[in-house]
């Protein structure tokens, strides 16, 4: 089965999917909408600072104190980031006929919500790292709070909550 996750990793970290996947990604067509909206999301990031790197960098500056919150907005279908035009809308595996997704400023980071029936699936996904970890995520305006090791799998939350915006804090 083809999750979300795969789709990001195949587009970003390609050695990490393995043959079989990478082969039902290639020849699959319902994958192409999300693919082509990962790929355009690569071409469009411009190299950035890791986290790690900017919490190294913060440690050497005495009068520097790196505040990891980052805040992510929603895109929709007419957004563009650096001049490309990023859907956000795709087909998937998981029951969905679409996908809401928010994009930090750095365009560093990227949540997709996927929702299902009875409950929607929240992704976190870094271009400049292959897994999140130890990072706090709100979702705003109900101020809900999870605390995640890792970003390997998603977090499920409620079909009903409506999300205008996401933090992720990194502690």
């Amino acid at each position: 089965m083809i999750t979300e996750r795969d789709i990001f990793n195949y587009i970003f970290f390609r050695a990490k999917v393995s043959d079989g996947k990478v082969n039902e990604l290639i020849t699959g067509k319902h994958f192409s909408a999300a693919i082509e909206f990962y790929s355009s999301l690569k071409d469009a990031s411009v190299r950035q600072l890791t986290i790690r790197e900017k919490r190294s960098l913060a440690a050497k500056i005495p009068f520097y104190k790196f505040n990891g919150v980052y805040e992510l907005l929603p895109f929709s279908v007419g957004d563009t980031a650096n001049g490309m035009r990023l859907a956000a809308r795709t087909k998937n595996n998981e029951e969905s006929d679409s996908a809401i997704s928010f994009l930090s400023d750095t365009k560093e980071l990227l949540c997709r919500i996927i929702p299902t029936p009875t409950q929607q699936l929240l992704y976190c996904f870094s271009v400049n790292q292959e897994e999140l970890k130890n990072f706090k995520l709100t979702l705003h305006p109900s101020k809900i709070t999870f605390e995640c090791k890792s970003s390997a799998e998603p977090v499920i939350i409620p079909a009903e909550l409506a999300i205008e915006k996401i933090s992720i804090e990194f502690v």
